[in-house]
């Protein structure tokens, strides 16, 4: 029987007890059995793990030399040993993720905008996708983006910023213009005329800048279904009844 096949044999049992004992241990650790796995040697008591050399029917006649030639070498002597090793992956309890690094999620938005598509998620729901997208192992689709009502929502935020944001940068290149049109009555006639806004605002004392808010639409809320009893402004007769 070959070197091989007796550890292979042994390495069975040994996985067999290790499963068995672990059933009813709180922390359960089986491994992954391979059957192409690697039998490693240390040929030396000082031979660090990276140099561990693997060994089969061919080359072992060389290996055990190796090795018996360090342990001469020993000044204690000693009985001879030889070292095997088998590496196998231990089994993974659930499914595992990446980690969202900022790299990784700019690299995963810069490939969803990369798809051509008739209109791109702002800049809220790039960077929510692309988040769930940096910590999937497997390959994400980015020709069809997922949906959920916190996508949408943040859809929804990324549209309002964006018409606020238009409206922001056009009023703001109005004001910033150095002559505004203006109508003058002369002579019972409406006649129009580019006047200085600076010049204006001297005129009229006004500071430098625009005293108008940015308009945003109002937001419509739903009252109380039941009103609250007026405990406060109740007489005492009703104060009783309430109580």
């Amino acid at each position: 029987m070959s070197l091989r096949c007796k550890i292979t044999k042994e390495v069975e049992d040994l996985i067999l007890r290790l499963d068995s004992n672990t059933n009813n241990n709180k922390r359960k650790l089986k491994l992954v059995y391979d059957e192409a796995f690697l039998v490693v040697v240390k040929q030396g008591a000082n031979t660090r793990q990276a140099q561990y050399i693997v060994i089969n029917d061919t080359n072992m006649q060389d290996v055990l030399n190796l090795a018996w030639s360090n342990h001469q070498l020993k000044s204690n002597g000693g009985n001879f040993f030889l070292d095997t090793f088998v590496y196998f992956e231990k089994q993974r309890s659930g499914p595992q993720i990446h980690r969202a690094t900022t790299d990784r999620i700019n690299w995963m938005v810069r490939r969803i905008h990369a798809v051509p598509r008739p209109q791109q998620p702002g800049p809220s729901a790039s960077q929510y996708i692309g988040t769930i997208y940096a910590r999937s192992i497997e390959e994400p689709d980015f020709e069809n983006l997922p949906t959920n009502p916190t996508i949408e929502q943040l859809n929804h935020i990324d549209n309002e910023h964006a018409t606020i944001e238009t409206r922001r940068v056009a009023q703001q290149d109005q004001e910033n213009d150095e002559y505004r049109r203006v109508r003058f009555r002369l002579n019972g006639d409406v006649v129009h005329m580019d006047v200085n806004i600076a010049d204006m605002r001297i005129v009229f004392g006004l500071p430098n800048y625009s005293l108008i808010a940015p308009f945003r639409p109002p937001v419509v809320s739903e009252g109380p279904r039941t009103n609250i009893a007026d405990v406060d402004h109740a007489s005492d007769d009703e104060v009783e009844q309430l109580v």
